[in-house]
């Protein structure tokens, strides 16, 4: 994430924090998604359930570094 995605994001936390409207929250990982997200190419989405979580599934998020 680019630093002022992180700042929008810690924005949204503390103002979660503050007032326990998880709305607001959801909004701003929405956009961000949104944003980010049309960078990517999408993969076709598969109907069938997945059997196995694979370690490219898996993206890493640090929680100390968007909350700090």
């Amino acid at each position: 994430m680019v630093g002022a995605s992180v700042q929008q994001l810690r924005k949204a936390l503390q103002t979660y924090n503050s007032t326990s409207n998880v709305q607001v929250l959801i909004e701003v990982v929405r956009a961000l998604y949104q944003y980010q997200g049309a960078a990517f190419p999408h993969k076709p989405v598969d109907s069938r359930p997945a059997m196995r979580i694979t370690r490219q599934d898996l993206k890493l998020v640090c929680y100390e570094y968007i909350y700090a």
